[in-house]
């Protein structure tokens, strides 16, 4: 659920780990798939995502989580930070269109 977004962020609440992504996504131990990330970043800010340049997933993003996107639009690409409590959880720099 999108809790707040504009053109260069977002807040973002997960669901709970009954979804089928986390379901499918390590059972034990469900966490966000980072391609899912992707999609998710893609579908909320109307992008097509190219090419991944660089991705660092740091820590694991969990059912019921609230997340973060800040978005820093650059002339040739596109760097992604994710935040959990001010935490950076990933960092993704991607071509775009």
């Amino acid at each position: 659920m999108i809790i707040n977004k504009d053109s260069n962020s977002c807040v973002l609440k997960l669901s709970d780990s009954k979804h089928p992504v986390f379901l499918a996504h390590f059972p034990s131990n469900p966490i966000l798939p980072g391609f899912l990330l992707m999609d998710i970043l893609s579908y909320i800010f109307n992008l097509r995502i190219i090419k991944i340049k660089k991705a660092k997933f740091i820590l694991g993003i969990y059912p019921n989580e609230t997340i973060t996107f800040q978005l820093e639009f650059r002339s040739l690409d596109l760097k992604v930070i994710v935040k959990r409590d001010e935490k950076k959880v990933a960092e993704v720099i991607c071509e775009y269109r």
